[in-house]
């Protein structure tokens, strides 16, 4: 009984350093980033063209279209169009896909922003028009909120399934054991232990695995 909290602590301590190397991976976090950079592109200048076929538009110029600000008024709206249906669209979907977190959806868009003015002022020299600017930022604040609320909802299944899987692995102990657990008790201070994992930081939960749960649930047979 002693022994079993300080194995579970020490294991618990292992997988959040483990979680910690993962999370701050940076190869992992320049790949997402090269990632979005290239999906927002390419987005961008499909719906560009798109509305460009739709309205009947000929650009003078497509790149100065997709990152200029000095283009002539029936130009400059369709590419504001095209970046708000980026950022809220396929963007906003990749980026939920890719970091799976709310907390992290704001700095991904704000890097994805940075990278766009860097580029944008190589290509074609800093705009100076107010108006593309607000939408730049607008778009990004567009992208980050739409990617929250998809993350908020994958993290809501992941935590259902985290604690389905609680359950199967105290009724299958319960099971072999004989001593008849047939489901966690959110009130019980041995399921408790159990569904403390749930509530651990998302970093943490990303390392629990099948054997965490046995670990876990094997201490809540000991206490009964």
């Amino acid at each position: 009984m002693v022994a079993g909290p300080t194995a579970s602590s020490s294991h618990v301590s292992a997988s959040s350093t483990a979680a910690q190397r993962r999370k701050f991976n940076p190869c992992v976090i320049v790949l997402q980033i090269i990632v979005l950079q290239a999906v927002y592109y390419i987005a961008l200048a499909c719906f560009t063209s798109g509305l460009n076929w739709a309205f009947g538009v000929l650009p003078v110029e497509f790149s100065a279209q997709l990152f200029g600000s000095g283009t002539p008024g029936a130009e400059r709206r369709i590419n504001a169009l095209s970046t708000v249906l980026t950022a809220a669209g396929p963007c906003a979907l990749v980026l939920a896909l890719l970091v799976r977190r709310a907390r992290r959806c704001a700095d991904h868009a704000a890097t994805l922003l940075l990278a766009h003015v860097i580029i944008a002022v190589s290509l074609h020299g800093l705009p100076h028009r107010p108006l593309w600017w607000v939408l730049q930022i607008s778009a990004t604040v567009c992208m980050s909120v739409v990617a929250e609320s998809l993350c908020r909802i994958i993290e809501a299944r992941e935590r259902d399934a985290f604690r389905s899987d609680i359950n199967a692995a105290a009724k299958s102990i319960g099971n072999r054991t004989g001593d008849g657990v047939k489901d966690c008790d959110p009130g019980s201070p041995g399921s408790r232990l159990l569904y403390s994992s749930s509530t651990r930081s998302r970093s943490e939960m990303d390392v629990v695995d099948s054997s965490d749960a046995e670990e876990d649930v094997s201490l809540l047979v000991d206490e009964m």
